[in-house]
Parts: C-alpha cells; structure tokens; sequence
C-alpha cells in the first residue's frame, strides 16, 4: 500500500521532530497527524528545546499487572538497572478499552478479535507502572528505546534469546510477558501521549529533563498490595483442578478461537480466579491471524509530490 500526498507530506506538520524520526516513512507520516503525537510533541519542545536531540538516551518501561500479580516488580527494575538504565522517575497509569487500542493501534490489526478482550480483562484490571529510564552509554548508532527493544527479548517463551529481559524478570508466555518497551524515540513521543494526561505527562518530562535517580521500592510495593499473589503458570491449573480440567480437551477449539463463548461453562465448573482464566485463555487462544502484517510491515509513504 502506497501513501501518496499532493505535497511532500512533512509540509502537512506545522512543527519538525528531525531528531526523532523513525526510518519507516509511514509511522512519521501517521505519527505527525495524530493530536496524541502532536501535544507530546509539544510539550516535549517546551521541556527540551526543539529538536528532541537531547533525549535519545531516554525512555521508559511499562510494568503490566501480570507483573504486579506475581510480584516481579523489584526483579524487573533490578534487571533494567543491571542493563544499564537508571529509573528517573515513575507514574501510575491506569488502562480503559480506548488506551489499549490507542496504544496499539498500528498492531491491532493482526490480533484476532478475541485477543481484544484478553489484553482488555489483563490490563483493566487495575494499574500499571510507568517507570521513566535513562541510559548513558547507548550505542551511537541507536537510541536508549532502541536499545532497550533489542535486549527486552519475544514475547513467546520459545522465541526468547537467552539471558533477554523477560526471561531474567520469568515472564510468562504470551500476552503475560510482563512489560512494555517502545520501539524507538518517536514511540516515546507518541505513547506518552496516549497514557497519560497533561499534567502526568509534565510530570514524566521534568523527572527526564532532571534525571535524578530514584529507587521505586514505595510505589511498588504500594501496587502489589492491591493485586492478589497469583502463579500465572498453566501447569498450576492442571495442579490446582487436576483431572476434572479434562473440562479444557473438549473445549480446545472454543479455547483457541472464541474463549468468551464457554467462560461461564469453566467460571461454573471451577470457580476460577480472574487470573486462572486470563491465565487458561492466554495458554490456548490463538492470538494472531495467518498472513496479516502490521500496518507498519505493508504501508509504504513516498516522501515526494505526486501530479495532481
């Protein structure tokens, strides 16, 4: 898919991120008309000066509820310290249905519908941390978002590279993998502006543009307190329910492609923890359809004027 403007598409932007600019031509061109993006974006230029020149060695880490509920809050900002990044600052962030989607909205695309409502039930379910990371000595050719990207490892188990993040904090499988990184700088920009408000985002800028190190022990014990301690393992259920969740063989297809259509058989039968089920769902569901690229994979700008 070609995305062909009647002017060079950067004339459409009344400001410039040169600093901040992503190789792949549509994420700019999409980026720069989002008012997400834009009010970041401006606020950023209020707290650094214009240009975003001094903030490639900044970014953050999100820790999920899935964190908090296997109480893997200490362990993570540990292994991000033992990578290279001081936590500067942290902000509590409290997901709807509308952030989720926003958040990924370039990605959703390839999700089944089903894993809409998985991600929802996880991340609704009560708040998350963002914790605001400097790293001073990133490599020259990469940004500290880049570089946090390249060592955060997949989020299918099978797929991790040894000694990655999420296998350091045992993440779990799937969409229980515990954090979420952007991608590059630009992702910094844009994200920021769709968790949190005006004042929270200001917050988060200050804590960079200081970059006084702090310790976050207070904030997250203060989280886990409001999560219950759950093993997200499937091998727990089979432990838990034993040979009575032969229940799930006969329920697999339903399990892989519709989960929501037998909930209430299993919430019945069991008696399940919101967190047995989230946990049995991730386990089964097929998250993804067959041959569907991200939006980012198959989109293409052309940075020149077509005829009109």
């Amino acid at each position: 898919m070609y995305i062909r403007t009647i002017e060079p598409y950067f004339n459409g932007f009344g400001f410039s991120f040169d600093a901040a600019l992503s190789a792949v031509h549509s994420k700019n061109y999409r980026y720069g008309q989002e008012s997400y993006f834009q009010e970041s974006l401006r606020d950023f230029n209020d707290v650094f000066g214009e240009g975003l020149v001094g903030c490639r060695n900044l970014t953050y880490a999100l820790l999920k509820p899935d964190c908090f509920v296997t109480r893997s809050g200490q362990k993570t900002l540990h292994a991000l310290r033992t990578a290279g990044f001081r936590t500067i600052g942290f902000e509590i962030v409290q997901f709807d249905r509308y952030r989720v989607r926003e958040l990924w909205r370039y990605e959703y695309n390839a999700a089944r519908v089903a894993r809409y409502r998985l991600i929802d039930e996880l991340l609704c379910a009560g708040p998350s941390l963002l914790a605001v990371l400097a790293h001073d000595g990133v490599e020259p050719q990469l940004d500290a978002s880049a570089y946090l990207s390249s060592k955060k490892g997949r989020n299918l188990i099978a797929l991790r590279e040894p000694g990655c993040l999420r296998e350091v904090i045992g993440a779990c499988d799937g969409t229980l993998n515990f954090i979420h990184t952007p991608d590059e700088l630009l992702d910094v920009v844009r994200e920021l502006g769709v968790l949190l408000d005006d004042e929270a985002r200001h917050r988060v800028l200050l804590s960079m543009r200081e970059s006084h190190e702090t310790s976050g022990s207070e904030v997250i014990a203060s989280i886990e307190r409001q999560y219950p301690h759950e093993d997200l393992s499937p091998g727990r259920l089979v432990e838990r329910y034993g040979a009575s969740f032969a229940l799930v063989s006969g329920n697999q297809d339903a399990l892989r492609n519709d989960p929501y259509s037998v909930r209430e058989r299993f919430s019945s039968e069991f008696q399940m923890s919101k967190w047995e089920w989230i946990t049995l769902v991730n386990h089964h569901l097929k998250f993804s359809h067959d041959g569907v690229r991200r939006v980012f994979e198959f989109e293409v700008c052309e940075d020149v004027c077509s005829e009109r």
